[in-house]
């Protein structure tokens, strides 16, 4: 595709914009994840693509149905070191994605919404490992693969209702499967390419930063074997007005306590592999439509419904740039376990205090006394947060 050089798309996230009949031929959905690289470059990187139909596709130079334009965010990644694309240059796109059939998941092999289910030799065929990138009516997720052996599973994706609900798939007939694009996510050789993060002009250095944060990591990992961390997946929208900068999700109240957790405190929000951010967990309010400002979505032609209050997030821009993700998409919010056993080591402040004191006293404490008083004292302050599993079947 060749890059309309007069300027770049004004967009927060790396996307690609094709005409909408270009998309249309292609049997694309809006906000389909692909990967791009400039023709005889080396350099991959992740991008959303999107149709729109905008007037300024009647001044193109060149011909619409083969020419690209990319946000500034892509042509950062791409590192060419130009302010904005030359008028020989070429974009290169890559498109990996097959429609599927989609059917509900069974009881016996319940699904949560960040996954689905596909035979085996479907998954091989598809070029599908660990994840898929799916997208229903440009409302995508990436979803971890559950492989099957089952014959019935041929040719078909299986889906819970959540996520089904989420993707906003229409429900089918026996004759008329509703389909979803699914596809392996962008990828150079065995990694899986992430869709770019800003450059934040308020951090400093990556490096003094790596130790601190794998320290971190290592400690929220064992504190979520110990205590457990449950997760939950919702549809993104719009945050509510003020909270774009800051760097919040608005949840419906009814569910943190599934979250283990409580309002105000910290929680990740994931998309796919590896890919999270930290924001500050706030309850979702009842918003009328009256409250919303009007904003424009870029590529939509057609918004999808939005679900139940129960199953969405308000999600600010900040956090979905961090995870470059659109502003509508499906996330997983889960608790983080370190500021809540930070919270109760606080609580230790009387205790330790009385066991110095035994220490100093001539009470002839030994020391494996204060130690052993000490684990037990910390275990009961850190039991309440371990999150405790129904038994499956009948009890």
């Amino acid at each position: 595709m060749a890059i309309d050089g007069r300027g770049l798309a004004l967009f927060q996230i790396p996307t690609v914009f094709l005409h909408a009949t270009v998309m249309s031929d292609l049997g694309l959905p809006d906000l389909t994840l692909v990967t791009v690289r400039l023709e005889g470059g080396r350099r991959s990187v992740a991008a959303w693509l999107v149709g729109s139909d905008g007037g300024r596709w009647d001044t193109c130079p060149t011909p619409v149905d083969s020419t690209a334009r990319l946000s500034a965010p892509v042509w950062r990644d791409l590192r060419t070191g130009a302010d904005r694309p030359a008028d020989g240059d070429r974009l290169e796109i890559v498109i990996a994605g097959t429609r599927v059939p989609v059917l509900p998941a069974r009881i016996e092999r319940v699904l949560s919404a960040a996954e689905v289910g596909l035979h085996r030799d479907d998954a091989r065929r598809l070029g599908l490992r660990r994840w898929a990138s799916v997208n229903h009516d440009g409302v995508p997720a990436l979803c971890r693969v559950r492989r099957t052996r089952d014959d019935r599973d041929r040719g078909h994706v299986r889906l819970s209702y959540q996520a089904r609900m989420l993707l906003n798939v229409p429900p089918g007939t026996e004759g008329a499967r509703p389909e979803v694009l699914v596809g392996p996510p962008p990828a150079r050789g065995r990694r899986m390419l992430r869709v770019g993060e800003p450059r934040w002009s308020d951090r400093g250095t990556r490096w003094p930063r790596r130790l601190p944060r794998r320290a971190g990591t290592g400690a929220e990992l064992a504190g979520r074997v110990l205590l457990r961390a449950p997760a939950l997946c919702f549809r993104t929208i719009e945050a509510t007005p003020g909270e774009d900068r800051e760097q919040t999700v608005r949840l419906p109240e009814e569910l943190f306590a599934l979250l283990g957790t409580e309002p105000g405190k910290q929680v990740y929000l994931e998309w796919g592999p590896g890919n999270r951010t930290v924001a500050t967990a706030l309850p979702l309010g009842a918003i009328g439509d009256g409250d919303w400002p009007q904003v424009r979505v870029a590529g939509h032609r057609g918004s999808a419904p939005r679900p139940p209050d129960v199953s969405v997030a308000a999600v600010g821009a900040v956090s979905r740039a961090a995870l470059g993700v659109p502003r509508t998409t499906v996330v997983t919010v889960r608790r983080r376990v370190g500021p809540l056993v930070a919270s109760r080591l606080h609580q230790l402040v009387v205790p330790t205090t009385a066991l110095m004191v035994a220490l100093t006293a001539d009470i002839k404490l030994k020391a494996w006394d204060l130690a052993l008083a000490g684990a037990v004292i910390v275990g009961l302050m850190l039991a309440p947060l371990r999150m405790r599993r129904n038994p499956r079947g009948r009890v």
